[in-house]
């Protein structure tokens, strides 16, 4: 968990609370290979991630935001431009009347996946790798390189953000604020 919290009870649960993941992505205008942007899993297969697929492609690239527990998957896949920084957005919101996997580009809903509900999503304890992680069964996916490329301004969220939160602070620098829900 990558809470300040002395409990060290994770506070990156989509089962409690929805998660919101925004950062700026600047993958290279090369051919790569499958990468992970982040992985957050737990010992018991439980737990988040995303990542793009190997791609001859030196313009653009698929990025992929997968849900998981056991053999239940939430995920959805979007185009990103490769060669300049992209503002991107994650989210996953387990609400009665959302349910779903989403990639924002920008404020702009890009792909959402299918309605999902996850019993138990607890990611507690394990770490949140950043441009790094292990094979995930779930999606066969098994990253053959750490990421090339950046990311910035890498942030996340016990909310889901709205289109004018997200314009609204999209350039700013942002701090650790309890009253906004910003966890880093």
């Amino acid at each position: 968990s990558i809470s300040k919290k002395v409990s060290a009870k994770t506070v990156l649960n989509p089962r409690s609370s929805p998660i919101f993941i925004e950062l700026d992505l600047a993958i290279p205008n090369e051919a790569s290979n499958d990468q992970y942007i982040l992985y957050h899993n737990s010992n018991s297969g439980v737990g988040y991630a995303a990542f793009t697929r190997a791609t001859t492609s030196n313009s653009k690239a698929d990025l992929t935001f997968t849900i998981f527990s056991g053999s239940t998957t939430a995920s959805v896949t979007a185009e990103v431009e490769k060669g300049s920084f992209a503002h991107v957005c994650l989210s996953y919101d387990n609400s009665i009347q959302e349910k779903r996997a989403k990639i924002l580009s920008g404020s702009v809903v890009v792909a959402t996946s299918d309605r999902v509900s996850f019993d138990s999503i607890n990611t507690a304890g394990s770490p949140l790798l950043i441009g790094s992680g292990s094979a995930l069964a779930i999606s066969s996916f098994t990253p053959t390189q750490t990421f090339s490329g950046s990311i910035n301004n890498f942030r996340v969220y016990h909310k889901t953000r709205s289109a004018s939160e997200i314009d609204r602070y999209v350039k700013r620098t942002l701090f650790a604020d309890s009253n906004s829900g910003n966890v880093l």
